[in-house]
Order: C-alpha cells, then sequence, then structure tokens
C-alpha cells in the first residue's frame, strides 16, 4: 500500500501524466456518465417534495405559533435554539449511519423513501393546534412535535443530498442534477407559499372561521402532494458510484477530520450557513412585514410568487451559467454579489411607494439568487472527491450533514433571533405596531440577506475546484485505482 503526503488540488493545465486515451476512458466509465432528464428530473422532485414540508414550517410556522397557538415570541426563539441543538446530534449521526448502509438499493435511496411517511406524519402534528392545552401544555407538544419533525426531516434531507454525489461523477451533470434539485424545490416552495397565503384562510373559513383548522388542513394536503414524488425519486435514480469497500474502525473521527481540512468544502458550509441565516430568518418575517408593514397580507403570496418565480428560472439555468464560466465557484460569487447589492436596494421601495420598481428588484434580485442558491449544493458531491483525493476517505454522508446542519444553525439563528426581536420591541399579535417594530423587519427583510449575500460571494472568490481542476482529480482518483494506490486515511 502506497501513503501519500499532503496533495494539493491539480490545478488547470497541470500535467498529471494522464494520457488522452485515459482521458477518454474516463468519459466512458459508468460513473462518469451522463444522465437522462428523466433522472434529473425524478431527483428534483425529491426536493420539491421536501419543500412541501419544510418550506411550509420555514414560512409560516413562526407565525402559526405566535398567532394561532398562541405561544410568546420568546418560547419561539427558544424553541429554534434548542431544535438545532438537536440537530447538532442527529445530523452528523444520520450523515454517518446513511454512509454504512448496505442494501440492493444502494446507501441514500432507502433512507429517501422509507423516511417519507414519519416526515409527513411529523409535520402534520407541528401545525396540529390544540386550543384546550394549558400554556405549559402547548410549549411542551410544541417543543416535542418540533423536535420529532426536525429529526423526521433530518433523515430524509441528509441521505438526499448526499445520493447526488453517487448518481455521476461528472461535475457538469452534477451542476445540472443541482439546477433540477433548487428549481423543482423552489417550484415546491412556490406552492407552498400561495397555499399557506391563500389556501389557509380559505380552509379555516370553509371550518367556521378556525384558523388551527386552515393550517392543520393545508398541512395534510402538503403532505399527501409529497408522498408520491418521493416514490418517484427512490424508483427513477441509481446509485452507480460505489461505495468503499471497507470503511475505517474510526470512520467518523475521520470523516470530520478531514472535512473541516477540506477548504472546498468548508467554503461550502459557509455559504451553506449564511444562506440559512438570511433566507430563512426574511421568510420568516415575509408575512409580518405585508400584515403590518405594508398592510395587505393578501400580497404575501404575491411576493412569493415574484421572489420564487424567477429565482426557479435562475435555478434551472445555473448549470448551463457554470459550464459557460467553466467554474461552479465564480458563478456563485458574481450572482450572489448582484443579489446582494439589489436586495440591499429595495430597503428603501414599498409595494406602495413605487410598485413596478419594488417587484422589478425583488423579481431580478432572486433570478440571480437562484443561480448562487443551486450551485451552492452542485459543489457538495464535487468536494467528496476532492476529500478523497487529499485524504483517501470518501464522505458523502458526512460532507452533506455537515452543509445541512450548518444551514440549520443559520435558520435557528435568523429565525430565532427574528421571533427575539420581535419580542424585545413588544411585538403584538394582530395589534398595531412601533415604528422600531417596523423598522426591523424591514432590515430583516432585505438588508440582512442582501449584505450576508455580498459575504458569500467574496467567499466564494477561494473557491478553487474549477472544471478543469476536478476533472484532473477525477483523473488522479481513476489512475491510483488501475494502479493498487490508495491514500492512507488521516
Amino acid at each position: 500500500m502506497k501513503t501519500s503526503d499532503e496533495h494539493q488540488p491539480p490545478q488547470a493545465g497541470e500535467n498529471m501524466g494522464t494520457s488522452s486515451h485515459e482521458s477518454s476512458s474516463l468519459e466512458g466509465k459508468p460513473e462518469f456518465r451522463r444522465l437522462s432528464v428523466g433522472e434529473k428530473l425524478s431527483y428534483g422532485i425529491g426536493d420539491m417534495a421536501n419543500a412541501f414540508s419544510w418550506n411550509f414550517i420555514a414560512s409560516f410556522l413562526l407565525i402559526f405559533y405566535t398567532d394561532v397557538f398562541g405561544i410568546s415570541a420568546y418560547v419561539v426563539s427558544v424553541l429554534f435554539l434548542v431544535g438545532r441543538l438537536w440537530d447538532a446530534i442527529n445530523d452528523p449521526l444520520i450523515g454517518y449511519l446513511s454512509d454504512k448502509t448496505r442494501t440492493k438499493w444502494g446507501r441514500y435511496r432507502p433512507w429517501v423513501l422509507f423516511g417519507a411517511l414519519p416526515l409527513a406524519l411529523c409535520t402534520v402534528l407541528v401545525f396540529w393546534a390544540h386550543p384546550e392545552f394549558s400554556e405549559t401544555g402547548k410549549i411542551v407538544y410544541a417543543f416535542v412535535t418540533y423536535g420529532l419533525v426536525v429529526f423526521a426531516y433530518t433523515c430524509v434531507n441528509i441521505p438526499y443530498t448526499a445520493l447526488s454525489a453517487v448518481l455521476t461523477q461528472n461535475t457538469s451533470q452534477r451542476g445540472a442534477l443541482a439546477s433540477y434539485r433548487l428549481g423543482l424545490a423552489t417550484a415546491g416552495a412556490l406552492i407552498t407559499a400561495q397555499f399557506g397565503a391563500r389556501l389557509v384562510p380559505v380552509l379555516a373559513d370553509f371550518a367556521g372561521g378556525d384558523m388551527a383548522m386552515g393550517y392543520l388542513l393545508t398541512a395534510v394536503i402538503l403532505v399527501v402532494l409529497a408522498m408520491p414524488l418521493y416514490g418517484l425519486c427512490f424508483r427513477n435514480t441509481k446509485e452507480v458510484v460505489p461505495p468503499p469497500e471497507h470503511l475505517p474502525k474510526n470512520y467518523m473521527r475521520v470523516a470530520l477530520k478531514t472535512s473541516f481540512h477540506n477548504k472546498a468544502l468548508v467554503i461550502a458550509i459557509s455559504a451553506h450557513f449564511l444562506v440559512g441565516l438570511t433566507i430563512y430568518g426574511r421568510m420568516a418575517v415575509v408575512t409580518y412585514y405585508f400584515t403590518y408593514l405594508v398592510g395587505d397580507p393578501a400580497m404575501t403570496g404575491t411576493f412569493f410568487l415574484f421572489m420564487q418565480g424567477p429565482m426557479m428560472i435562475g435555478s434551472f439555468i445555473a448549470h448551463h451559467v457554470a459550464d459557460r464560466m467553466k467554474s461552479k465557484g465564480r458563478a456563485i460569487s458574481v450572482s450572489f454579489i448582484i443579489y446582494g447589492i439589489l436586495s440591499i436596494l429595495n430597503l428603501w421601495l414599498t409595494p406602495l411607494d413605487n410598485a413596478f420598481a419594488f417587484w422589478a428588484l425583488v423579481a431580478v434580485a432572486n433570478f440571480m439568487q437562484g443561480i448562487g442558491y443551486a450551485l451552492t449544493y452542485a459543489i457538495i458531491p464535487d468536494t467528496v472527491e476532492y476529500n478523497e483525493y487529499r485524504f483517501g476517505v470518501r464522505n458523502e454522508g458526512v460532507a452533506a450533514s455537515l452543509t445541512t446542519f450548518w444551514n440549520k444553525v443559520g435558520m435557528a439563528i435568523g429565525t430565532s433571533a427574528t421571533a427575539a426581536i420581535l419580542g424585545m420591541l413588544n411585538y403584538v399579535p394582530g395589534g398595531v405596531q412601533t415604528a422600531a417594530t417596523l423598522s426591523s423587519i424591514n432590515i430583516i427583510m432585505f438588508a440582512v440577506p442582501g449584505v450576508a449575500a455580498i459575504i458569500i460571494g467574496f467567499i466564494f472568490f477561494a473557491y478553487k475546484l474549477d472544471y478543469r481542476t476536478y476533472k484532473n482529480i477525477v483523473e488522479e482518483l481513476a489512475q491510483r485505482e488501475r494502479a493498487g494506490e490508495e491514500v492512507e486515511p488521516r
């Protein structure tokens, strides 16, 4: 067995001793295959199904807790933080378990299929209000059901994220997978937002003005729509990148250690943390913005349409932008910086003052965000080969769990900070809000995500895995496999 010294990624144009014949043979490997449109769609609708659960939670759970279930904003802020601490345990655990899973269906696909029903049930439980409960009973119920839905979502989403790394090793095709994934997830989020903004009140009126029943019935409809999508994702995808023949006994420790020395993965983690911090913080406050600052809660659905429609289009073309630039990192930098600038400009506009300028900025900004956000998922599987090249360990599940975990940490901070700020500013559910409360809602809505997006853009100037560099790494790994060489895990 040969061991390797510290490896740096082979740079674009670097001669690694790979002949043209060997390079072309790499293109013909099953692991380097191109995917059909049906396979990409089938993978992407898995995240549409996720959106029917998680985006409904992210966008409407805060206002459901404060204005319907009757829990104080302070308690909700603690609830969201505790939920993320719970994630600190179960995210890496599920990543580790899914990496070690061996079935006739693969490592990750069974988790997506068999985790779907528990996630659906837990989503319904979260939105099942119990007005007869005491205040303490409501708090206990919220903590238990939120903890359950967080765990159920982890069991589906982390293996789902890891799945893209084993469907193909073709970096352009992985970009396409991420485009389909985020494009269809955004479509799911758009449907969810319209259901939350428009269907909830309709169902509430049908139930005699009972908003709690409106939320519950909407949750039931969404999870019923999600179930067949998970089945199609499972049925029409195939894991072709084989698992390691054996994992080191101390795999979890080695995988975590090498992951945090993997610069490309650390950059991806940083981006997902900031995205979680800002996007979910903003999503939690959208309903408040249009209810109290604009004075038209029905316009919430219009905002999600102008936000998620262009974002979906941007997501679908993201891999073409990366292909043109020959670098996912450069495409992420440009798109997030433009998005950040445009988002900050929206701080001084409302749909009441200048409707055309307001909605145009929302649309263009989120089109650019769709490009960048899709590609932040596309780089995660590429970091797996880099980890194998540098440290001799493939870490699909652990890499997915780390990015997902830090995205959820960002989400927890964003949503809990939003709830805490509302509490500190004496937010009155359904009442008249102070000028300070309205100003804070506006800042969370536009300025905070704008600044964070610009930071993400500058961070990705340090991302070096362009297309040529990545291909050189995969070719080097293929040479090692043919020669029987291994990098000693360390």
